[in-house]
């Protein structure tokens, strides 16, 4: 599979948690990243696995409370326990089809309803989009 370029640095440095979901349905992960650095609402997924694998099945959720970067513990009404698992700085953009999120450590994604690993931004191989 040809992988499409994500600029390094593409977008303002946000932050993400990943959130191991227990106790509430089949066990999960819950992958949240803020479209902005001080965004109110995050962006949210869920995945069976982490880390991601290329070509991972991804269910968008309705954005989450900024709370849940810092929280782990019981969730309200009964919907089991969150643990951190992940954490960090990433760089966001909004894609015609998703989001391409560059993790902090150079691993590139392009999420939607399926994860695609990207490759990094270089210079000497490809034109400045």
């Amino acid at each position: 599979m040809e992988r499409s370029p994500v600029p390094s640095g593409a977008g303002a440095q946000s932050r993400y948690v990943v959130l191991r979901h227990t106790g509430y349905g089949s066990d999960h992960f819950d992958l949240m990243i803020e479209p902005a650095p001080g965004a109110e609402r995050l962006l949210t997924w869920r995945s069976a696995a982490w880390p991601l694998a290329d070509g991972a099945a991804l269910t968008a959720l309705g954005s989450h409370r900024r709370a849940y970067l810092e929280y782990e513990g019981p969730v309200s009404g009964g919907r089991g326990t969150v643990s951190r698992v992940a954490e960090g700085r990433c760089h966001v953009e909004q894609a015609e089809d998703g989001w391409l999120v560059e993790f902090d450590g150079g691993d590139a994604w392009r999420l939607g309803d399926i994860a695609r690993r990207m490759s990094r931004y270089d210079p000497a191989s490809h034109d400045r989009p």
